[in-house]
């Protein structure tokens, strides 16, 4: 039994010794170009170092939109029949009549909206002071 093992096992030596000896022969020559363009392209810290340049680059580009004036709008509504907030609403809009004391309608004011609409435009501006330019909103 151990002289078959043995065998099997010398063959299997044999065949792997033939297979990487024939996989050795099978290379082709390189120019140094060519060498050099595959280490590139196969080198995972060039392809990182890539990135982080495209990176950068965007980042970069992303900056400059500070300089763009920002639109901004808003718009919200409520509508309510709490006694305390039907009143603060109608003093934030100047609204508030005499009938309004009237404790029968101030104690349970019947449903009252409110709406507010806003749109502001942001935009800037350098200033110049000692030769140091500074962003102005």
């Amino acid at each position: 039994m151990k002289k078959q093992s043995l065998r099997q096992f010398g063959l299997y030596m044999m065949l792997a010794s033939g297979l990487s000896a024939s996989a050795q022969n099978a290379t082709s020559a390189l120019s140094l170009e060519d060498a050099i363009q595959a280490a590139q392209q196969n080198n995972k810290q060039v392809v990182i170092a890539k990135a982080d340049a495209a990176i950068a680059q965007s980042n970069y580009k992303q900056t400059e939109a500070v300089w763009l004036p920002q639109l901004n709008l808003s718009h919200t509504a409520y509508s309510t029949n709490n006694p305390l907030n039907v009143f603060g609403f109608k003093l934030q809009q100047a609204s508030v009549q005499q009938q309004d004391f009237n404790p029968a309608t101030l104690n349970n004011p019947s449903n009252y909206s409110n709406y507010n609409t806003q749109i502001a435009l942001i935009y800037c501006s350098l200033q110049s002071q000692n030769g140091v330019l500074w962003k102005i909103f």
